[in-house]
């Protein structure tokens, strides 16, 4: 499915359209006269990268095999063509982090007038992104690097949302920790900690894809935008450095998590000591009386059995007043 959004060159007016195949995309593309032209190109299921080559030549000269199939290893790349830039990056799938993390690779092939942008599925924080452009007149009022600009851009300020996100999930378990120390706390713990170390990815794959553009000479991206890209790429920083932040303070939270584990069990070993050791002297008694000798003269005594039983509980009384003094009940 296809959907485009471009800014007319007479006009100052930004035109957005709804999902469509690819054969009324190109019927319609012949009557415009765009002055700049982003187009979102969405592979659903049983599509297949070539399926969209026609799409994607109308634009490019472009030959090259499917640039989404997952190569294990490959980083987030800007590379530079002839007449054209593509661009490899990993996105969010979703917005909010409140229950999963999931993210997809989007790739873009950009010159000075037309940005097209691939992926296999839908994005919610590109979404996000699209129902703002008509109301971004910035974003058309140059030539493809701006828009580029006002994309990566909104894709980084998605990411302080979802960090948000994520600060109150580690606020929520830090609470907890005070309560409660059950089993499930730690399993929150370690999944968070997982879904902290994903995020780092998606927001590592943003920051080398601005440092490649703020770093090395690609003639489409003018100065100006350059400097507008630094700031997002020292907000990448900012983001990574709240996710250390959250990582320290959830090994910690495991730490403590792990210390009350240990206490408890300590303490319940204690009891159970305590128990063991009021209950040894009264084993002691109860195995010498116990033995099957013929001449014990304690057996002959009729008052033998009651005061056993009194000494018994006397020294019982005695242990349990001496170990609540030294406060190990």
């Amino acid at each position: 499915m296809i959907r485009y959004t471009y800014s007319y060159k007479a006009v100052k007016k930004i035109i957005t359209t709804d999902y469509m195949e690819r054969k009324n995309f190109l019927e319609e593309i012949e009557d415009i006269d765009y002055n700049l032209l982003w187009v979102d190109i969405h592979i659903e299921k049983g599509e297949a990268f070539d399926d969209y080559m026609e799409v994607i030549e109308k634009f490019f000269n472009y030959k090259n095999p499917d640039p989404l199939r997952e190569i294990r290893g490959r980083r987030s790349i800007v590379e530079k063509n002839t007449e054209f830039y593509t661009i490899d990056m990993a996105i969010l799938k979703e917005g909010s982090l409140g229950k999963n993390i999931k993210w997809m690779k989007e790739y873009f092939i950009i010159n000075k007038k037309v940005i097209i942008s691939l992926s296999y599925g839908r994005s919610q924080v590109l979404d996000a992104i699209w129902d703002h452009i008509p109301s971004n007149a910035a974003a058309f009022r140059e030539e493809a690097d701006t828009l580029l600009y006002v994309i990566l851009d909104s894709i980084c300020d998605e990411y302080f949302v979802s960090l948000e996100d994520l600060e109150e999930l580690v606020d929520n378990i830090e609470g907890v920790l005070i309560k409660d120390s059950s089993s499930e706390l730690q399993t929150r713990i370690l999944e968070l900690r997982r879904k902290i170390l994903k995020f780092k990815r998606v927001v590592t794959s943003l920051r080398t894809v601005t440092y490649s553009l703020i770093s090395y000479d690609y003639d489409f991206i003018k100065p100006p935008t350059i400097k507008l890209i630094q700031t997002i790429y020292d907000n990448t920083y900012k983001i990574y450095e709240a996710l250390d932040a959250y990582t320290d303070t959830l090994a910690t939270d495991l730490s403590i998590y792990e210390t009350k584990i240990s206490n408890k069990m300590n303490k319940t070993m204690e009891f159970f000591t305590v128990i063991t050791t009021i209950m040894a002297p009264l084993t002691l008694i109860a195995g010498i009386y116990g033995m099957n000798f013929k001449y014990m003269p304690e057996l002959d005594n009729r008052s033998a059995y009651p005061l056993t039983m009194l000494f018994m509980f006397i020294l019982i009384v005695i242990q349990i007043i001496y170990f609540k003094k030294k406060k190990w009940l």
